[in-house]
């Protein structure tokens, strides 16, 4: 049987670490949580490689919002791409659409043959697509074996039947990557549509050692965190991986 993948969305080297100890096999490096995910400073990505064998893949999005992106923005991907391959990132994660809802295969492709030899996954940008099913054509005829989804729904649970189409579509051309709302509870039911990679970010929230606080300014948009900082929940990971090993001995 093929083997089940777990990956953890990681904001930071310390979260990477407990992904790691906790059974993750492969982990999304990121910045901007509360933005969904944009390019992490090369200090970070360096510093996670450096620290654990555990594959990264980094999160090449230059900013939030939508994915229809300028020729600057388009540039900064580049060279970001570039900074991951020596950095000896294992991968890079990306995904651009045009402004009707079709992915961006002109651009994809560059970024594509300048992330070789890196292994690339289309992101949710795919959920954002008009159509999930052409969208998938175009991905693999960029020559990108994985796809990042949620069915197209904010909750992966939600599209899972979704999932399962594009699944049987692809036919073994692309792998399927679950995401969204994944947990220990609900991974027989990804499993059981047919699912072999699993993304979870297993989210917590510790407080800041920060005693002194100014209540007058607030740097944080979301009221009541700015003196929290987000981590994974190495409970969580280990759950999910006993999970499907469980899975792999079925």
């Amino acid at each position: 049987m093929q083997k089940l993948t777990l990956e953890i969305a990681c904001f930071s080297v310390n979260s990477l670490l407990l992904a790691a100890q906790n059974g993750a096999d492969r982990v999304e490096l990121c910045a901007d949580y509360f933005g969904g995910g944009i390019t992490p400073s090369i200090g970070k990505i360096e510093r996670a490689i450096k620290q654990h064998a555990l594959p990264v893949y980094v999160m090449i999005r230059p900013r939030g919002g939508d994915f229809y992106y300028s020729d600057e923005a388009f540039s900064i991907m580049e060279r970001d791409i570039s900074a991951c391959e020596k950095a000896g990132a294992a991968g890079v994660v990306f995904g651009l659409l045009l402004p009707d809802g079709t992915v961006d295969v002109n651009r994809v492709k560059q970024l594509v043959e300048l992330a070789y030899p890196m292994d690339v996954t289309f992101h949710r940008a795919f959920d954002m697509s008009r159509n999930l099913f052409e969208a998938l054509d175009a991905i693999v005829a960029c020559g990108i074996k994985r796809i990042l989804t949620s069915g197209g729904y904010a909750k992966a649970i939600d599209g899972i039947n979704e999932i399962q189409q594009l699944i049987e579509y692809s036919a073994g051309r692309v792998t399927i990557m679950a995401g969204s709302g994944l947990n220990d509870k609900n991974l027989v039911d990804f499993f059981n549509a047919g699912v072999t990679e699993f993304h979870a970010s297993a989210t917590k929230f510790i407080s800041s050692p920060m005693q002194y606080h100014n209540n007058r300014i607030l740097f944080e948009q979301y009221p009541g965190m700015q003196h929290q900082m987000q981590t994974v929940d190495g409970n969580q990971i280990a759950a999910m991986r006993n999970t499907l090993n469980k899975f792999k001995k079925h």
